[in-house]
């Protein structure tokens, strides 16, 4: 249900303005008042809270008067009553807050009457005194003559008639000042109307250059130039307006009509801007199709047409002041002639009283004078307030209300709308919630960072690959030991690991240390894959087993499983070498690294062993458990650089870095390092401390695996 009101306003009273109505955003914010909305529910028997029943109401107010309001209601007949109720109730309730008003005015206006009143009692006390002292001072010094008097009376009469032409004066100075405002708000429209002109102008032909862009290639010339015109045309656009008609005409200083007319610039011609905009369009005719020029032409015609009628209008009505202006100037001119007559009339006046009896100053005629202009004064302000609260008592006592119903609210204005849709689209929406909400939470679970991930972000360390290092974990096997196809993006990831190590490796025999961040070793199953990747790009690898026997979740033989990374699988060549690889295994159960570094045994060379795999050699960690300070033994040292000669890159595996003395010891002897990040690796703080160590003493860490 929706109905209209519209603002009918009050009859005209004698004098000024003496009520301020309230503007249409204001009443259109009085139509949902709780007092209001409580009255309709007690009206109606309503039960339901005002808060509720005033989101049912939707109030659109306009700048010309008009309150549209809109109802929802579920009975329409019962809605189209209610809201009937409402639009009556807000009319008469304007009415009372009208009279309420204007009574709590009345009552400051009589008490300014009452004050002037009394003002007037006191000045004609004053005045009867004076004149009476007047008197006698003319008694007692024998002045009280006929002449003598005469000559007063023609004093007083003159200042009078000059004090009228004063006042004739100055009522003709303000008629010039607000025909001057007139004539500035009058210039200003103009002004304003020829921006708005040009404005609309430059908005319609935007979208026939737009078309005319669209017949030309993109790196064409005429493609460059179109883009240039429309460019400039929306830089003119975008121009701040001149100032607004009404600003210039709130303004309470006002220049004198000499000044203005030199000061202020003449409006801006719209004619002269459409010859200059037509010149610049002519430097661009080729761009333009006949068709597409005579669409311009209809365009800028029919905006100019609608321009120059009310510019015409403004002129008009600037003439018009004008001649009133210069008729008032004219008419200015004969009462400064009377002023100027009637002060030497009124100086040679004095000058026979003066001469007669010592001059009206002597019997306090001045004094006289002053009051009897006070009383006039306070006679006029008391007419002034008795107009006032004359127009008041008509407006409270009118009848006439400012609000009507313009359209009431009927069948005609009604929509119905079936429940039936809307429970429709719920239960569809719910549905649809109930069957995507898995799928888009696994898919915001899929997208955001895992703790881990996390983790290494926060140390600012370059993440090298991404939900790999699970397929690498001891829990899982591998794809080459399931005997499935491995994920491309695997492959793909341990390719660019594989690539980020070569770029790192600066010269021959390069040392890479694989650390983890959670609390088993690296992955000997990365590792090795690593090696793998290395060896089909023509490298010489050498793998070092650099975990404490028994400390390595995963064995020397899972180590020494062959990765062949071709054409997206991953599988053990052939069931010869695997067999090969298992009798390696045993055979160095007994020897590796452990007892190198133990001094047992001093040729290295003996202790490496060949995995099957061309081009990748291994050094175990051996059967003895290192000791506490293997690490740091020189006999590391040698095994490195003998090692350089030989092989083009060494990779080792290391410990956790909750290891952090064997960590950084190993970090040392090591040309770059890939730090492994498990899924555990946010719960290990110590291991997070010893890389932000390695950080701070500048180790050449290559990135993160995760």
């Amino acid at each position: 249900m929706e109905t209209t009101l519209i603002h009918v306003g009050l009859p005209n009273t004698p004098g000024g303005k003496v009520y301020e109505e309230f503007p249409p955003e204001t009443c259109a914010a009085l139509v949902t008042s709780p007092q209001l909305l409580n009255q309709l529910r007690e009206r109606r028997q309503l039960q339901m809270p005002i808060a509720i029943l005033e989101r049912m109401i939707t109030v659109k107010s306009s700048r010309g008067g008009l309150i549209n309001i809109e109802f929802e209601w579920s009975d329409p007949m019962d809605g189209i009553e209610m809201l009937n109720d409402l639009t009556g109730m807000f009319v008469e309730e304007m009415a009372a807050m009208r009279k309420d008003r204007i009574q709590n005015h009345m009552k400051h206006v009589e008490l300014a009457a009452l004050n002037a009143g009394s003002e007037i009692d006191t000045i004609r006390q004053r005045i009867d005194r004076l004149r009476r002292e007047q008197s006698e001072l003319l008694a007692s010094d024998g002045q009280h003559s006929d002449q003598y008097r005469s000559v007063l009376t023609s004093v007083v009469n003159t200042q009078l008639a000059i004090d009228d032409k004063r006042l004739q004066e100055l009522g003709i100075q303000h008629q010039l000042q607000a025909i001057e405002r007139k004539i500035s708000a009058a210039k200003a429209q103009i002004g304003e109307l020829d921006g708005q002109c040009q404005a609309e102008m430059l908005r319609s032909l935007l979208p026939v250059l737009q078309k005319v862009k669209l017949k030309f290639v993109e790196t064409s010339a005429q493609y460059a130039e179109a883009e240039t015109l429309a460019g400039k045309f929306s830089a003119e656009i975008d121009e701040s307006p001149a100032e607004s008609p009404t600003e210039l005409a709130s303004n309470e200083e006002v220049t004198p009509r000499a000044d203005q007319e030199s000061n202020s610039t003449a409006p801006v011609d719209i004619g002269e801007w459409q010859r200059n905009l037509e010149t610049t369009l002519s430097q661009y005719l080729h761009l333009f199709s006949v068709k597409e020029r005579e669409e311009l032409a209809l365009v800028l015609g029919r905006t100019l047409d609608a321009a120059v009628v009310k510019r015409d209008q403004f002129l008009a009505e600037i003439q018009s002041l004008e001649r009133k202006h210069e008729e008032f100037s004219l008419a200015l001119i004969p009462v400064a002639n009377q002023l100027e007559m009637l002060g030497i009339r009124l100086g040679e006046y004095r000058k026979q009283a003066s001469e007669m009896g010592g001059g009206p100053d002597s019997i306090a005629f001045s004094q006289l004078e002053e009051a009897e202009l006070e009383l006039e004064k306070a006679i006029a302000r008391q007419d002034a307030f008795s107009l006032q609260q004359e127009s008041m008592e008509q407006l409270a006592e009118c009848r006439v209300r400012e609000w009507a119903v313009s359209e009431p609210s009927g069948i005609e204005n009604t929509t119905v709308d079936s429940n039936r849709k809307k429970i429709a689209v719920m239960i569809f929406a719910i549905c649809g919630a109930i069957l995507g909400g898995p799928l888009l939470l696994l898919e915001i679970q899929h997208c955001r960072d895992l703790p881990h991930i996390r983790i290494v972000r926060s140390l600012g360390l370059p993440l090298l690959t991404e939900r790999v290092l699970k397929s690498f974990s001891p829990k899982s096997r591998a794809p080459w030991e399931t005997g499935k196809d491995a994920s491309p993006d695997i492959i793909e990831s341990l390719r660019m690991l594989v690539l980020r190590i070569q770029q790192s490796c600066r010269r021959q025999g390069s040392v890479i240390l694989f650390a983890s961040l959670g609390e088993s070793p690296a992955s000997a199953s990365l590792t090795a894959a690593v090696a793998q990747c290395l060896a089909d790009r023509e490298e010489k690898v050498l793998i070092v087993d650099a975990i404490c026997p028994g400390a390595a979740k995963s064995s020397t033989e899972r180590l020494l499983a062959p990765v062949l990374v071709e054409a997206g699988k991953a599988n053990i060549k052939s069931q010869e070498e695997t067999l090969a690889l298992s009798e390696i295994a045993a055979d160095q159960s007994q020897f590796g690294l452990s007892e190198l570094l133990s001094g047992k045994s001093v040729a290295y060379e003996s202790l490496i062993r060949n995995t099957g795999v061309a081009n990748v050699d291994i050094l175990v960690s051996g059967a003895e458990p290192f000791h506490r300070e293997a690490m740091a033994t020189s006999g590391l040292t040698r095994l490195l650089e003998g090692c350089r000669q030989v092989y083009s890159i060494i990779l080792i595996r290391g410990p956790s870095a909750c290891n952090a003395a064997d960590t950084q010891m190993l970090t040392a002897r090591a040309d770059g390092v890939v730090v492994l990040a498990g899924t555990t690796a946010h719960r290990n703080q110590a291991a997070q401390n010893c890389v932000k160590d390695l950080m701070e003493l500048g180790a050449p860490i290559i990135g993160v695996v995760a």
